[in-house]
């Protein structure tokens, strides 16, 4: 099975998610299931594509170019993110953890067609509140670290 772990952050920056991450896809990659890691780039000296314990880690600047004025950047992500889900034709896209970035996944989900995973670990700010809820409906399934997360889902 060929996996498509969509998360706001990944290895090597540090937190909860990214150490389950860091943790959860190379066990799971030994059982059989094919991983690509698509996380937001936050420094802007990390690279832009990379392994993780022979994971491939694709990484983009989600944050800032939402926030830019210059919809080029923004077109240019969206053409990258659409090749990856094509090249790679993943089984199913897990998103862990909601996030802004989840504009570019929704903007691309006629790039392949997969049902998808929304993995709820904490609390978002109400400024990304549409992108949330859209990602919620527009998924197949979605889980939570707990009852109270789920709530707010």
């Amino acid at each position: 099975m060929r996996v498509l772990f969509w998360s706001g952050t990944f290895w090597p920056h540090i937190g909860g998610v990214e150490v389950l991450a860091a943790k959860f896809l190379p066990a799971l990659s030994k059982r059989g299931y094919e991983y690509m890691v698509v996380a937001s780039k936050f420094h802007p000296d990390a690279a832009d594509a990379a392994l993780y314990k022979g994971i491939p880690v694709y990484r983009f600047s989600f944050h800032n170019d939402l926030t830019a004025s210059r919809i080029d950047h923004l077109v240019a992500i969206r053409r990258k993110v659409t090749q990856l889900k094509q090249a790679f034709a993943p089984d199913l896209i897990h998103i862990n953890a909601v996030g802004p970035a989840d504009f570019f996944h929704l903007a691309t989900t006629n790039a392949h067609a997969a049902p998808s995973l929304v993995t709820l670990h904490g609390q978002w700010n109400d400024q990304i509140e549409t992108i949330v809820r859209d990602t919620l409906r527009a998924a197949h399934w979605v889980v939570g670290c707990s009852a109270a997360i789920l709530d707010r889902g």
